[in-house]
């Protein structure tokens, strides 16, 4: 016979193949899936003894049957027995991609069962290799393997024969395909060849699926507060689109913990469900160096979390994202959120979005997690918030040729309890102010907000933008008195600054008993514009003043409302042409306003880019609404820039080289002495290995709201890769001036993990965090996270030193 062979191994009589017409017929390009497929052979050489009923075929035998190809360098295949005997570079190619090398086989004739000595190498479809003495497949789909090796590691090109970065050994490695697992029997897993751990039973999915129940590798944790623990998660695989994770933790002072999470996707969405809890032993033990009653010394513990997004039609959702806990500690000591966190918000919402339209529907829950004084009872302190309602719609059609749009908003406050507190300058020890946060009582607002503007250009270039804005509120206050608290900020702990080093309560500040009120401010206005454009061979340049007069009447009611969503003012160039700079809808800007400014801005073809903005606002009639933050008891406004005839100016610089960099600044300068009141500078490198990014931020003291020092910090972020595999990455938050620690550190950590994309991953983190009020000690936690693919993630985490 010649090298082009190719037979049906001839007749049903010689083979017995279920092929009625046996024939001999060209190599199809496949024959996978066809019950009745021909056993396709292509061989060198074809020897037939009638005698015995032997066929062999030698050299470069090729045999072909319903998607399995076999190659071998002589195959011998036996009638009476029917089974087919392969020696010689041995490779098992099946239909579903897997591949074995091998010695030697002896297979049924329909390809399916056998056995296999001196398997040098097994490929599977998820790229997973398996080495044995042996291997023996049975008619019911079950392979076993002797003295087999594991691993998901490729073979290292120079040197094959090199042990895998990690690998499981064992006795007996059994694969089930009905039930799509591997068995691991008498295991060790190893790294570089070398055993690290023992395992006497193990199992893991095979390639074939994505999700398997079973249990999970083992997971530790390292808590002062309640000892050291650890336990092995299980998990079950419902169906395709639902799964629980249940993880029993023991912990050696106080019991078991157990903690249960289950994700379930929908058609419309998806949701997560997380249930905890304990039955402590030595509840009285929690904790360490706390004052006063310790929030986790109880006997029941426990906590609900969810999570979750439900789309009900094209345009609307309902989310959510809840949680409740038996104390303020449960969540932080069992490590189901961060142990510097000093606050979790629970929310619930309906979103709807059209062409032009958006709608927001919200609930807020503050749960509080400080516990020391002058909070007595904490969460009575917290506000509840909802219903939140946003609404925004831009007309479609123009409406005087210009653009109109129209803002809803409907908010709903409560809490039990307010605090103010009281700042005592520490240089004339005399009271400063009052500043609070929130009010006692329930508050309700809506407020509506239209707006239309029309932008033209005339034949000079210059820009011309009138605009108009009507906006209205109806409130109502139902508020009791604020409790004061005095804070000295003149004593010192560990040569720190202590915000809260001495306080007492006093009663009453605010009352509003059933006040209801309206509000409207009227502003018309014009915007201008005039850009010079001039285009260089290499760049071009743009210089544009930029100029606006606001007219409008006083704010009213400043004072009478409670201020709840716009304490927080900045002022620099982002809003420095915002027709209302406060940032919220509790508090309106009032009174005849000029802004004015110039930017420039540089473009070069090679990708250099520099913009610059400098300008200033100008008070021109009426109240000036920023300068009644002594009358807003949260004192918005107050040491802004904002509060004097004529601000203070501010500036903003942006520089980006290449596309691997940038650097971004923005300052505000005094508008008497261009003294420097506040800067933020940020700089960022990336490109090739590297990513980096620096901060620095320095704010002028500022008296009347209880800073009364300077205050600057820096950051930074930096991330290498030194190789393909390893990288490395640092971060740190460090206070220049009145830190709320000696040490001035806010924040710091490291990183290092390596990463093969073939089948390990390790990472170790290192963060240290500081907060400088209640309870929430300084904490360094390490986290160290090892995972194996397709066998799973092994974690550990754990403060050091006496900290949670």
């Amino acid at each position: 016979m010649t090298r082009l062979a190719v037979l049906s191994f001839l007749f049903l009589g010689v083979v017995g193949l279920p092929s009625a017409n046996a024939q001999i017929t060209k190599l199809p390009g496949s024959s996978a899936g066809k019950p009745n497929g021909q056993l396709l052979l292509q061989a060198d050489q074809l020897v037939y003894d009638n005698d015995r009923q032997i066929v062999t075929a030698e050299g470069s035998v090729q045999i072909f049957y319903n998607g399995t190809t076999v190659l071998a360098k002589k195959v011998i295949y036996n009638r009476q027995t029917r089974r087919l005997i392969a020696e010689g570079g041995v490779r098992i190619t099946e239909a579903n991609g897997s591949v074995t090398n091998a010695e030697s086989a002896d297979l049924t004739d329909d390809l399916r069962d056998g056995f296999v000595r001196s398997i040098s190498q097994q490929r599977t479809a998820d790229r997973t290799r398996l080495t044995a003495e042996s291997g023996e497949r049975t008619a019911n789909g079950v392979t076993i393997f002797t003295r087999g090796t594991y691993t998901a590691c490729e073979a290292c090109k120079e040197n094959p024969e090199r042990p895998p970065l990690w690998q499981v050994r064992a006795t007996r490695v059994i694969h089930k395909e009905q039930e799509q697992t591997i068995y691991y029997e008498d295991a060790f897993i190893e790294f570089f060849g070398v055993p690290i751990a023992y395992v006497p039973y193990l199992w893991s999915p095979d390639g074939t699926v994505k999700r398997a129940s079973g249990f999970l590798l083992p997971h530790y944790a390292q808590n002062s507060r309640i000892g050291p623990g650890g336990g092995v998660s299980y998990y079950l695989a419902l169906s395709p689109f639902a799964d629980i994770t249940v993880s029993p933790t023991y912990y050696s002072d106080q019991g078991v913990h157990l903690n249960g999470v289950w994700r379930q996707a929908l058609p419309n969405g998806q949701f997560t469900v997380k249930l905890g809890g304990i039955i402590q032993q030595n509840p009285n033990n929690v904790g360490t160096g706390f004052t006063g009653n310790d929030p986790g010394a109880r006997r029941e513990r426990g906590g609900v979390e969810s999570t979750g997004e439900l789309l009900l039609s094209d345009k609307w959702k309902l989310g959510w994202d809840v949680a409740g806990a038996s104390d303020t500690r449960y969540f932080r000591d069992f490590g189901l959120e961060s142990t510097a966190k000093t606050e979790r918000i629970s929310t619930v919402f309906v979103q709807g979005k059209g062409d032009r339209s958006f709608f927001d529907l919200r609930t807020y829950q503050i749960r509080t997690y400080i516990e020391n004084a002058p909070f007595n009872d904490s969460q009575s302190y917290q506000p509840t918030v909802g219903p939140l309602i946003d609404y925004n719609t831009a007309f479609a059609d123009p409406i005087l040729g210009g653009e109109f749009r129209f803002n809803a908003n409907t908010t709903t406050v409560f809490r039990d309890n307010a605090l103010a507190f009281r700042f005592i300058d520490p240089l004339t020890n005399q009271t400063q102010r009052f500043l609070s946060q929130g009010f006692a009582g329930d508050y309700s607002r809506v407020s509506v907000d239209a707006q239309w503007r029309k932008s033209f250009t005339d034949p000079l270039g210059q820009r011309w933008t009138p605009f108009f804005r009507l906006r209205g509120d109806v409130y109502s206050a139902n508020a009791r008195n604020i409790q004061i608290a005095t804070v000295d900020v003149g004593g010192t702990t560990n040569g720190a600054t202590s915000f809260l080093s001495a306080t007492t309560i006093e009663p009453g500040l605010f009352d509003r008993n059933g006040e209801v009120g309206f509000r409207g401010l009227p502003t018309i206005g014009l915007e201008y514009r005039y850009p010079f454009i001039a285009a260089a061979e290499d760049a071009s340049h743009l210089i544009e003043p930029i100029a606006q007069i606001i007219v409008r009447p006083n704010e009213q009611s400043i004072g009478r409302l409670p201020n709840e969503d716009a304490q927080s003012l900045v002022f620099d160039d982002t809003n420095l042409f915002s027709l209302n700079k406060f940032s919220g809808y509790d508090r309106l800007e009032g009174g005849t306003r000029s802004n004015v400014g110039v930017q420039y801005t540089y473009r070069s073809y090679s990708g250099f880019l520099a913009s610059f903005l400098f300008g200033q606002s100008y008070q021109l009639s009426g109240l000036n609404s920023f300068s009644r933050g002594a009358v807003d008891l949260a004192g918005a406004g107050l040491e802004s820039g904002l509060q004097t005839a004529r601000s203070d100016y501010v500036a903003a610089v942006r520089i980006q080289p290449s596309i691997y960099g940038d650097i971004s600044a923005r300052f505000r300068f005094d508008q008497q002495t261009f003294g420097l009141r506040r800067l933020e500078l940020v700089g960022t490198l990336y490109g090739g290995p590297l990513f980096l990014t620096t901060g620095y931020t320095y704010i002028a003291a500022q008296p009347n709201v209880g800073f009364f020092n300077d205050r600057e910090a820096v950051t930074a972020a930096i991330s290498y890769k030194l190789d393909d595999n390893w990288s490395i990455s640092a971060n740190g938050n460090y206070s220049l001036r009145n830190s709320t620690n000696a040490s001035g550190w806010i924040s710091n950590g490291l990183g290092l993990r390596y990463a093969d994309e073939c089948c390990f991953v390790f990472s170790v983190d290192y963060l240290q965090i500081y907060a400088g009020f209640g309870d929430i000690q300084p904490q360094r936690r390490v986290t160290a996270r090892i995972t194996l693919r397709t066998l799973g993630e092994v974690s550990i985490h754990g403060g050091l030193g006496s900290t949670p």
